[in-house]
């Protein structure tokens, strides 16, 4: 009877063991900054012209195993936005377009990846912009090695739906209503 008792015991305390290693693994994700961006494309006056957001940080919550689980939190300086010229840049915090007085951070939510290929996901979230919520589709690339992960989208937006762009900017005429949006993120598991 004790060596049943002992068995039990063992056993037991194996599957805590084991349970205890699997809890360990986090699902919380870090940003690798160095290597990981948001940039954006348009034309002015026809010309094509690029630009980036500098300043962001990222909560990503994500199990590999379950990602109908996921959630991920982006929050973007609006203020960080750059395109390398002087007079566009200057406007670009102004009232005109990311009024960032008011609203400082361009944030992005979304709860639940859906898998629809061998690397390919996409999400349904909330964008909100200069006070203003937008749904949003967010289809991307996620490509997993150990505990490493790189995401990638490419989104085309148009401003005039979000708001962007107030007075003479409203119309396409001057500024292209269409936005391409490029984001990288890569990531690395947080230590439990």
């Amino acid at each position: 009877m004790k060596l049943r008792l002992s068995v039990i015991g063992l056993f037991l305390s194996m599957l805590l063991v084991s349970s205890l290693t699997v809890e360990a693994q986090s699902n919380t994700w870090k940003v690798v900054k160095d290597q990981s961006f948001i940039v954006f494309a348009g034309t002015q006056t026809g010309n094509a012209f690029e630009g980036r957001f500098e300043n962001f940080e990222i909560e990503i919550d994500f199990d590999p195993n379950e990602p109908t689980n996921a959630r991920v939190r982006a929050s973007i300086n609006a203020a960080s936005a750059v395109t390398g010229d002087n007079q566009r840049d200057e406007a670009l915090p102004g009232k005109d377009w990311f009024n960032v007085a008011e609203f400082p951070r361009i944030v992005f939510q979304a709860e639940g990846f859906e898998k629809v290929g061998p690397s390919e996901f996409t999400t349904n979230g909330i964008l909100t912009v200069l006070g203003v919520e937008h749904e949003l589709q967010f289809p991307f690339r996620l490509d997993l090695v150990d505990n490493s992960a790189r995401m990638k989208a490419d989104l085309t937006l148009n401003r005039q739906q979000l708001g962007i762009g107030s007075g003479p900017w409203t119309e396409g005429k001057w500024v292209g209503l269409e936005v391409n949006v490029q984001i990288q993120i890569n990531a690395v598991r947080a230590e439990p």
